[in-house]
């Protein structure tokens, strides 16, 4: 879907979930990059695309419950728009 036929919600939504893929997604792969401690879990988490999806999604919920506008956007967007936009990008970038 363009941003140009979203709602508002949806809108708002598509910013708030990009941007918590990319802290998590970039933050995973920084991990495994450098080696960091815990490095192996992430690499199961990103090669597994189902239970990524759902950390995201879980994120995304987690970060926003109850904090007001955000949290409105996020209901009033759906799970569904919420984890399509999640799998668009997981599948653009190679998960």
């Amino acid at each position: 879907m363009k941003t140009t036929d979203m709602n508002q919600h949806q809108y708002k939504a598509n910013s708030i979930t990009k941007e918590i893929y990319c802290d998590i997604v970039g933050g995973a792969e920084n991990a495994i990059l450098d080696k960091a401690e815990g490095y192996e879990g992430w690499q199961i988490l990103l090669n597994d695309h189902e239970a990524i999806k759902q950390f995201i999604y879980d994120e995304v919920i987690g970060l926003v419950e109850g904090k007001g506008k955000e949290a409105k956007h996020i209901k009033f967007a759906g799970k569904d728009f919420i984890m399509d936009i999640i799998e668009r990008r997981l599948i653009k970038d190679g998960y």
